[in-house]
């Protein structure tokens, strides 16, 4: 898991300041080692290229005046630690930079090719090929097609971010790692990122890229495309309600310490919310669903606690970690109702086990913090904890909230929902 984040036409001409300021909003997405590349539109002359390894929350850049910038901030997984590997990663060129999160796993055999092409590599990673990929397929088509095709080639979960110096744009592709893309009208400037707060501070106008949608960002706007038929389609926009102290730490030392003295909150509100979907539970639990618990992690810990709620309101349910799904799914059904607990939304083996789930029939329930992810989107029914970011690594604020939500769909099943909101109340008047 890597931290991406972009921004073109920064208005105050210091996107490579912004850029690290975003990604220290991402730090909980890699730890190892951070980068920047940024250039200035009016010259575009070169790229200026800064990447150091170590954490980025007190790090600051050296780069210059510059309104298009993008950043990574890492967590190793091909080559070892070092500001070689850390991203961006830049053609032989040097025009094009490249961000990645994932893995592309014919890496190997796709460099091989580039090398008897005469391309020089500077690090141990996969991502560079992917720059290389890039520049070798400019010698014979538009920037749009050359990304658009080269991520086609890669195989593996992934998500990218090009920056490319001729065009002027950011071209991003997403296949299983998460993107989204923000506009502040006001000040028209276009960003980037892999999660909301890293550009909260500047709008909560967004769009969440699916698998197999890229965008393509300049001065003028976002134009959204299939990447497979490379076809311009319609982006729609929603407005997060999302704060911007929400990524923020007020005033805390960490993020850690805000979240856990926002549970006096955020476990109330929780309580407050979601009736209506509940009640979607409550019927189809009426008409013979059966229900089985997924997640990894402390998702799946909260499942083994919800176990303990249904069971104390007479219900039987089954928890797996999501990692262990596959062999129970040949008890799945049309009259399963799978819960898929997740804080992002985008857990990769939550959504494989989902995914097979839905296959066969069974309808998911998405228990989820983090608006607009994967699993929420392929979800029949949405249960939004309410929690607002959380930034810290260690889950606090959306653990306790999903914990609520199971205790509140358990006693609702058992016709006692108004007792467990009152008693979910109650108990955060106490909290901290």
């Amino acid at each position: 898991m890597c931290g991406i984040f972009a921004i073109i036409n920064d208005k105050t001409q210091k996107a490579a300041q912004t850029v690290l300021e975003g990604l220290k909003k991402l730090e909980y997405r890699g730890y190892d080692s951070w980068g920047i590349a940024a250039f200035l539109s009016s010259s575009a002359k070169k790229i200026s290229l800064e990447k150091h390894i170590g954490k980025i929350g007190e790090a600051k850049t050296t780069l210059g005046r510059a309104d298009i910038a993008i950043g990574h901030t890492r967590w190793a997984t091909h080559g070892g630690v070092t500001d070689f590997n850390a991203h961006p990663h830049l053609d032989c060129q040097e025009k094009i930079a490249v961000i990645h999160n994932g893995i592309v796993e014919n890496y190997q055999e796709i460099k091989e090719t580039l090398i008897k092409n005469n391309h020089q590599f500077r690090s141990q990673t996969d991502t560079e090929v992917i720059a290389h990929l890039i520049e070798e397929k400019l010698k014979t088509q538009s920037i749009k097609d050359a990304v658009f095709d080269s991520f086609n080639s890669i195989i593996g979960s992934n998500a990218i971010g090009v920056m490319d110096i001729e065009s002027q744009t950011i071209i991003a592709c997403r296949n299983g790692s998460p993107l989204v893309v923000g506009i502040d009208e006001k000040n028209q400037q276009h960003f980037l990122g892999s999660d909301v707060p890293a550009f909260l501070k500047y709008t909560n106008k967004v769009y969440f890229l699916n698998d197999g949608e890229g965008v393509i960002i300049d001065k003028n706007g976002i134009k959204l495309y299939d990447l497979k038929t490379k076809k311009q389609k319609i982006i729609k926009y929603q407005i997060l309600d999302w704060k911007l102290e929400d990524a923020e730490k007020s005033g805390y030392p960490h993020f850690l310490i805000k979240e856990i003295n926002e549970q006096k909150n955020t476990i109330a509100k929780t309580a407050s919310i979601n009736e209506n979907e509940i009640k979607k539970i409550v019927d189809l639990y009426k008409k013979g669903y059966q229900i089985k618990i997924i997640g990894c992690g402390s998702a799946f810990y909260c499942g083994l606690t919800g176990k303990y709620f249904f069971a104390n309101n007479n219900i039987d349910v089954d928890v797996y970690g999501a990692y262990e799904y596959l062999p129970f799914e040949k008890f799945v059904n049309k009259k399963t109702l799978i819960f898929a607990i997740s804080q992002s939304g985008e857990t990769a083996d939550t959504l494989i086990a989902a995914k097979s789930a839905k296959k066969l029939g069974a309808k998911i329930v998405a228990i989820v913090n983090a608006r607009g992810s994967t699993l929420e989107r392929m979800a029949d029914i949405v249960i939004p904890v309410g929690a607002g970011p959380e930034i810290a690594v260690v889950s606090t604020k959306a653990f306790t909230a999903q914990l609520a939500t199971l205790y509140l769909i358990a006693n609702a099943l058992n016709k006692n929902y108004s007792q467990a909101q009152q008693k979910i109340k109650k108990y955060e008047k106490n909290i901290i």
